[in-house]
């Protein structure tokens, strides 16, 4: 795992690539944060998107590298 919040997503199980793609393509045309896309999208809930924030974060954190601020 890269520990890029996609990522975590879809081997979550929380959504799938295509899903993915199709966020990231609209995140690229639009801008906003990915999360945020994602819950616009009605791809994810808030409460979801909330959970795998704080995985993110604690995979970051035991890689060594910053979590984002």
């Amino acid at each position: 795992m890269s520990g890029l919040l996609g990522e975590i997503l879809v081997e979550a199980g929380e959504i799938t690539i295509d899903q993915l793609n199709e966020a990231l393509e609209f995140q690229k045309e639009n801008g906003g944060l990915l999360g945020e896309v994602l819950v616009g999208l009605g791809y994810i809930q808030d409460e979801e998107l909330k959970q795998h924030l704080k995985d993110q974060w604690k995979y970051k954190a035991e890689a060594g590298t910053p979590a984002p601020e």
